[in-house]
């Protein structure tokens, strides 16, 4: 895909064709990281198509808040995330895993893998192009420049780890709340990182039916991950 391609404008355009073909009806949109961005960007765009948004750890740590990441040094770090996700077997990869996560079970085990491919090691699946392409649109369409543009309850759970972080987390949770008032909701899970669902899926799943119940759905089904 080109870069353009993953620009928040061609994917919120390309989210409302899938919407379109699945249901007419109003949707909850749920995203992880990049995808929360996704989720308040689609929102922002297509507010009349949306019941809520829940965020697990993204969209709200914006890099205006630290003005010596340049867009250069940004996209260095992508790449580099990418050259040193290298493993050379990928049992020293599942070990690394399971010490972020901190449990693990054959579901875990078959979502990870999905991630790597085995290139003489294991490395990443995705391409360093691929992943330098969506830093890009991180930086250069801030979610800050879309909150006055979303309408519905969001709902933000975030991590808590690693504690030197946790000053800026409050910070930048704290301040999208103030922008995008009393609709805006946030939650932390103690001892959590950045896979906090991974971590710890029934509380993550607890907060998210806790926000639609608030929201009147009476007919909630989720199912926790293994």
């Amino acid at each position: 895909m080109k870069e353009k391609n993953y620009s928040f404008q061609c994917l919120t355009e390309w989210l409302e064709k899938v919407r379109f073909e699945l249901s007419n009806q109003l949707v909850y949109l749920i995203g992880h990281s990049w995808g929360a961005a996704l989720a308040l960007h689609f929102s922002s765009r297509f507010s009349e198509m949306v019941n809520g948004i829940v965020m697990i750890d993204g969209g709200y740590l914006l890099f205006e808040g630290d003005p010596s990441i340049t867009l250069e040094g940004f996209l260095k770090q992508m790449s580099q995330w990418i050259t040193v996700s290298y493993y050379s077997t990928i049992e020293e990869y599942e070990k690394k895993e399971k010490e972020e996560i901190g449990r693990w079970s054959h579901a875990l085990e078959q979502m990870v893998h999905r991630d790597m491919k085995e290139v003489g090691g294991v490395a990443m699946k995705v391409s360093e192009n691929t992943v330098r392409a969506i830093g890009k649109s991180l930086y250069l369409e801030s979610c800050r420049d879309v909150f006055h543009q979303v309408h519905v309850p969001t709902f933000l759970i975030r991590a808590t780890l690693p504690e030197d972080g946790e000053t800026t987390r409050r910070q930048a949770a704290a301040r999208m709340q103030e922008e995008l008032g009393t609709h805006c909701k946030v939650s932390a899970i103690p001892e959590t990182g950045h896979v906090l669902h991974w971590q710890r899926p029934e509380e993550t799943i607890k907060k998210v039916k806790q926000l639609l119940e608030e929201k009147g759905n009476e007919e909630i089904y989720t199912q926790a991950p293994e």
